[in-house]
């Protein structure tokens, strides 16, 4: 989990929120989508 932050650029509450349905694929990519500051949703790769 430390990792997925420091690589990713994460916050703590961001990684907290994040459930298993929020890691999706978008063509060959795999995404995990984030609810940031201010409930704006955020795609990550």
């Amino acid at each position: 989990m430390l990792a997925l932050m420091l690589t990713m650029g994460l916050r703590t509450i961001e990684v907290s929120r994040a459930n298993i349905e929020d890691i999706r694929t978008s063509g060959d990519a795999t995404v995990l989508y984030v609810q940031g500051k201010g409930h704006i949703e955020k795609m990550r790769w």
